[in-house]
């Protein structure tokens, strides 16, 4: 949520013992990331719709991307670029490049910031 990252960003600002060589990877705290079927719920359920989501392979992604570019040309909605970002295989933050716990954590949870995002 903006407002975790902003907290982040001021305390590492403020924070004179903090190296500004350093890079972190904040999260959620969720430990093993969320899914994008878990991410399509959720937006669906702060839109108030269901949703039907499932996984599909990279080559698929590919194919249905350079069909939409070819029909669609510059207006295309799946773009081979936007294909490779739903298909990246992990999300997933590295735990050695978390934010220490003692330096920060995320406050708002991720369904309540997709609510708000929504």
């Amino acid at each position: 949520h903006v407002e975790d990252l902003a907290q982040l960003l001021l305390t590492v600002a403020e924070d004179a013992g903090v190296s500004l060589n350093q890079v972190y990877e904040p999260d959620d705290g969720t430990g093993l990331g969320w899914s994008h079927i878990e991410f399509a719920h959720m937006i669906g359920l702060a839109l108030g719709h269901k949703v039907f989501a499932f996984n599909l392979p990279a080559a698929l992604l590919s194919a249905a991307a350079w069909a939409d570019e070819t029909v669609r040309g510059a207006k295309a909605k799946l773009t081979r670029d936007r294909a490779a970002y739903l298909a990246h295989p992990d999300w997933v933050v590295s735990a050695n490049a978390r934010p220490p716990a003692s330096l920060w954590q995320a406050r708002i949870a991720t369904p309540d910031g997709i609510r708000d995002t929504v």
